[in-house]
């Protein structure tokens, strides 16, 4: 809330049967990213992915924020690892020279 207004910042969603499935049948990595999202409210997208046994990309958790810079990036990281013991992770080149995520997983980790 700022002053007397309600603001939306950020919501993070990881579905148990999700969580329960890669743990079941993926491999023990994953990979991150985000997106902005378009629209009247805007914001940017989250994500972190498994490979399943079919090579095929497996959702584990995303979260929807008013930006993307190195704090969001922080605290998208910190709940993850806080609900998962999962710490190997895959991060392209454009991934890893993106505005706010550059040095996050090293300093989370």
């Amino acid at each position: 809330m700022v002053g007397d207004v309600r603001e939306f910042r950020r919501m993070y969603i990881c579905l148990g049967a999700l969580k329960k499935g890669f743990r079941s049948g993926c491999r023990r990595v994953i990979g991150l990213d985000g997106c902005f999202l378009k629209g009247e409210n805007g914001g940017h997208m989250l994500t972190a992915v498994g490979i399943d046994a079919n090579n095929r990309m497996y959702p584990l958790a995303y979260a929807v924020v008013e930006s993307e810079n190195s704090s969001i990036w922080k605290w998208f990281l910190d709940i993850y690892l806080m609900m998962w013991e999962l710490v190997t992770v895959m991060a392209g080149h454009s991934l890893a020279t993106n505005k706010g995520f550059s040095g996050r997983v090293g300093v989370v980790l």
